[in-house]
């Protein structure tokens, strides 16, 4: 006979569901919150797995779905936490609570004043059993349901009842890390349809599937020696801990010849990247937003690209670009017991009316300082203007007429 181990986990990224909500959320003020809430749930038409696994001779066919309810503390998830790809740590939280609650109470049903949780609403749970060959035993990984899971439990008075869950086998073959890119796979594709996930959770999801995209993006900003919320230190990437964080991977996410690398060029957006890390030693930052990414990735696209004029060479090679955006850090984050400057990091590359054009943002970080800096290291007296072939570019890369003008007049100063 098939044996579940329901109680302590057998696979290192999982946690167990109820224990979590116990642990985490289950209170007295809680508790008198949900008293009286109603289930509906009625599963008399569906078969318990305890039935399902005691029936002569059975064997799993790991090419079936099976419909079944579990006792709710069966039920582990994959965290992230654990380098896992579901956000259990996310929603089973104080604040998760309370809007399973708001749910659970709105809006309020006909009968009886009160909704609760509804059989029909909540539809089936989606789990995988994981075997084990040390232990023997299986172990549910649910990878489909976690706010369902928890208003379950709110609405059962903190008790772990049954729910109704879709249950697919793993081959006992199947090497760990194989079960949980199947099963982040299910929870990524699910995690792309649903607003409510962010961009880390589809990201982490998308990566521990083997995502063509994500997987190009981690292996992008582990080469630039960059971070996205501990992912890659979580992997066991060497150093990472150290690695200049990402607070968004926007623009970069989408994969090889898309967003950014489609806009700016992968070389471009690498030499970007590189610059960021050299800066961020100079500014102190630890974490870094997507504009100065965009941001440095347009000025690296211009400026090594385009001359004065149509014949002559760029007015920057790579290497010039990058020393002027080091040594303009520098300048705006020097220590002076005289006179206390605010200082300008890469975070600052934003601005606070809204406006999120990058052109503009540029041309109001960097001139004229650029082009004094082109002057000095050229060994002349005159530097480019809005009406140069890259001074043009760059103008023309803003497509909103009045951010245009603002454009051309910040160049001219």
């Amino acid at each position: 006979m098939i044996d579940f181990e329901t109680n302590k986990p057998l696979f290192t990224d999982l946690v167990n569901n109820f224990q979590e909500f116990q642990n985490k959320v289950w209170n007295k003020t809680v508790e008198s919150t949900v008293k009286d809430l109603p289930d509906d749930s009625d599963y008399s038409n569906v078969k318990e797995i305890e039935q399902l696994i005691s029936e002569y001779n059975f064997e799993p066919n790991e090419n079936l779905l099976y419909d079944v309810t579990i006792p709710g503390d069966w039920i582990f998830s994959s965290s992230e936490k654990n380098h896992g790809y579901d956000r259990v740590d996310d929603v089973i939280t104080e604040y998760g609570a309370k809007k399973g609650i708001h749910h659970l109470k709105n809006p309020p049903a006909l009968k009886n004043g009160k909704k609760g949780f509804v059989m029909n609403d909540c539809g089936s749970l989606q789990a995988s059993a994981r075997y084990d060959e040390e232990s023997g035993k299986y172990q549910i990984a649910k990878n489909l349901g976690n706010n369902r899971l928890q208003m379950k439990f709110l609405a059962n008075h903190g008790r772990p009842s049954r729910i109704r869950v879709l249950l697919r086998f793993h081959p006992k073959d199947l090497s760990f890390e194989d079960m949980k890119t199947i099963e982040a796979n299910g929870h990524s594709v699910d995690a792309g349809d649903r607003s409510s996930q962010n961009e880390k959770q589809k990201f982490i999801s998308g990566y521990h599937a083997k995502d063509e995209k994500a997987l190009y993006c981690f292996n992008f900003i582990k080469n630039v020696e960059m971070d996205y919320h501990g992912l890659l230190a979580k992997e066991g990437v060497e150093g990472a801990e150290n690695f200049l964080s990402l607070k968004s991977v926007n623009g970069l996410k989408d994969g090889e010849g898309c967003g950014h690398f489609k806009r700016f060029g992968e070389h471009n957006v690498k030499l970007a990247c590189t610059t960021a890390v050299e800066i961020a030693k100079v500014t102190g930052e630890k974490e870094i937003g997507a504009t100065s990414i965009e941001c440095l990735s347009q000025m690296f696209k211009i400026f090594t690209k385009w001359g004065i004029s149509d014949n002559s060479k760029p007015v920057f090679n790579s290497m010039e670009l990058q020393n002027f955006f080091i040594a303009f850090f520098k300048r705006h984050n020097q220590v002076s017991d005289e006179f206390e400057e605010e200082k300008f990091g890469l975070n600052d590359m934003n601005v606070s009316s809204g406006v999120k054009d990058i052109t503009y943002i540029n041309a109001m970080t960097f001139w004229p300082l650029i082009v004094n800096y082109y002057k000095r290291i050229k060994g002349v007296q005159n530097g480019f203007k809005s009406t140069s072939v890259v001074g043009t570019k760059f103008c023309d890369s803003t497509k909103d007429k009045w951010l245009h003008k603002e454009v051309v007049k910040l160049m001219s100063t």
